[in-house]
């Protein structure tokens, strides 16, 4: 089991454990009894219990109020415990949202008003919760009424708890919520430089999906709330909610399908993500633009098609040893599991604990911290095969020295250099003599293993500023910068002595070779293929000397001397 299955079945094995414990701890009863009026009323008429006949229990849990509608609403919460006046009680309700609570209480006109944005947020406590400050004890089965007005129909979790468990809990959020921006933040900042690095279109679609993930945590945590401008967009309307996810969805789409190269891979995938993905900027740009509620049930639908047509899609890739669809699968499966767990909570078939509030947030920080891993993984490896072709088209696999592409872009740059500086440089031509016979008497393995021993003792005379490569069959070609034709001669027949001073061994055997040489120096208007011309008649003069020796082309020392060995 490679990494990333050993992570799906740690994360899988978690949920699984999370959701039992839960299960378990269920039938435990919740410290206060949450009841709903129908309808709007007068202050007067609550407080005065003129219809505390009408209340209706809580939908789901006793302990959980669901304001499903954008009309205010009034609300009964009943203490099952009694919290002394020494513990200053506060209470409090959790993921809020953009909901805006008033607390009455009986002999007071005026309510006290919570909400995350606006004037009305309190900077006494994190943005896990609404916290109202509770005069004296709290006798058990005392109630108080909250009147609700709600732009959204996330759930809130009510609850009567004692002001030191709400700052230990607030510290433990604000912790979390730092990790998890911060993470989102740092993989922002990291698909942009990679983006800038490579130009690689896909790192920006990730980029795109990490900001609208960033900015919808931080609106519906509350957390924009403290951004002047973004404050006031994010806290009157859910409509840029909307847009910011419908935006990350077709984003992360995007992203997805050129990842798991799905066009290519599976074709009919790709269509139907290209076909959600219009969908999807229909349905969101419809319900910002006003068209209704039921263009905002077709994108939360669309939603719940994407997620599942992409975790059927990454495990049928990852069947098939498809690294890009396994790294998909792992990051997206518990991404799913824990949207579709907020989900319950918010149709309300499923509470579970307080800490399952924030499963879905933690659920995109690791499904973007595995993406971009994978990402990356696939983006070293296509560097290091892009670097073993780059290394076998530019080095001889036979003699390791450069390939004659290479040699010849080596040459182009070094003349440009010495016309620009108003430098010289040399050449020097390498050619191994009856090399043909060797190969018909040793074999070709033989034969190459020459040319490699040969090309070992040239580069050691060799300068780390000079260039050697293969320049065809048996010939080796030298480059010298800053070299006159003296120098020239001078390596050539280092390199000339090193090889024919001692035999070469082979695989046993006493190998006696010997080399021509010719050299040539620049000069200042000549072109390559006139220099390497000339280099090329001082070798034909040495192979025409008997062999086995060194000639330097004419005209390039003042005696034009010939060195014989």
């Amino acid at each position: 089991m490679g990494m990333y299955g050993r992570i799906l079945l740690w994360m899988l094995c978690l949920i699984a454990g999370a959701v039992a414990s839960t299960a378990r701890a269920e039938p435990s009863s919740p410290d206060v009894t949450v009841q709903r009026l129908s309808g709007d009323a007068s202050p007067e008429a609550i407080l005065s219990g003129a219809r505390v006949a009408e209340l209706q229990p809580a939908k789901s849990r006793a302990d959980v109020l669901r304001a499903d509608s954008s009309e205010a609403s009034w609300w009964r919460i009943t203490s099952r415990r009694a919290i002394g006046a020494q513990a200053e009680p506060q209470l409090v309700l959790t993921t809020p949202y953009l909901s805006r609570v008033e607390l009455w209480l009986p002999g007071r006109g005026v309510p006290q008003t919570r909400m995350l944005y606006g004037r009305d947020y309190d900077s006494r406590y994190s943005t896990r919760a609404l916290v109202f400050p509770l005069p004296g004890d709290v006798r058990a089965g005392e109630a108080f009424w909250v009147r609700v007005t709600s732009r959204g129909a996330v759930p809130m979790r009510v609850s009567i708890e004692p002001r030191d468990e709400v700052h230990r809990k607030d510290l433990i959020f604000v912790g979390g919520r730092m990790a998890l921006l911060g993470s989102t933040a740092i993989l922002l900042v990291l698909a942009l430089a990679m983006w800038l690095r490579v130009r690689d279109a896909n790192y920006a679609m990730f980029a795109v999906a990490m900001v609208s993930i960033m900015l919808y945590l931080a609106a519906v945590g509350g957390e924009m709330r403290f951004i002047p401008g973004l404050a006031q967009v994010f806290g009157s309307s859910s409509l840029p909610q909307r847009l910011v996810g419908g935006v990350g969805v077709i984003a992360s789409n995007v992203f997805l399908w050129t990842y798991m190269d799905l066009r290519r891979q599976m074709p009919w995938a790709y269509r139907l993500l290209q076909a959600l993905s219009v969908v999807m900027g229909v349905a969101t740009f419809g319900s910002v633009l006003g068209a209704g509620a039921a263009l905002t049930m077709v994108a939360n639908l669309t939603i719940l098609v994407v997620a599942s047509s992409i975790v059927v899609c990454s495990v049928m890739l990852a069947l098939r040893g498809s690294r890009p669809g396994l790294v998909v699968m792992v990051s997206w499966i518990p991404l799913a599991i824990f949207s579709s767990l907020r989900v319950l909570q918010i149709v309300g078939w499923w509470s579970g604990p307080e800490w399952a509030d924030h499963l879905q947030s933690f659920g995109f920080a690791m499904a973007g911290l595995l993406l971009m891993l994978g990402t990356t993984e696939q983006m070293l490896h296509l560097r290091r095969e892009h670097d073993r072709v780059s290394h076998i088209a530019r080095v001889d696999t036979v003699t390791g020295t450069l390939s004659r592409g290479a040699l010849d872009r080596a040459l182009a740059e070094t003349l440009a250099q010495a016309q620009h500086s108003g430098t010289i440089f040399s050449v020097v031509f390498i050619d191994v003599d009856h090399f043909k016979q060797v190969n018909d008497v040793h074999g070709h393995a033989v034969g190459d293993a020459c040319l490699r021993f040969i090309a070992m003792r040239a580069r050691n005379h060799l300068r780390a500023s000079d260039v050697l490569g293969r320049y065809g069959g048996d010939e080796l070609l030298a480059i010298l910068p800053g070299a006159d034709g003296t120098r020239a001669r001078e390596v050539a027949a280092k390199v000339h002595r090193a090889v024919a001073v001692r035999p070469l061994m082979i695989d046993g055997l006493q190998l006696p070779c010997t080399l021509s040489l010719g050299a040539a120096q620049w000069r200042p208007g000549e072109r390559v293929e006139e220099l390497l011309a000339r280099a090329d008649a001082a070798l034909y003069r040495s192979k025409a000397a008997g062999r086995n020796c060194v000639h330097l082309a004419p005209g390039d020392t003042p005696t034009a001397e010939e060195l014989y060995v």
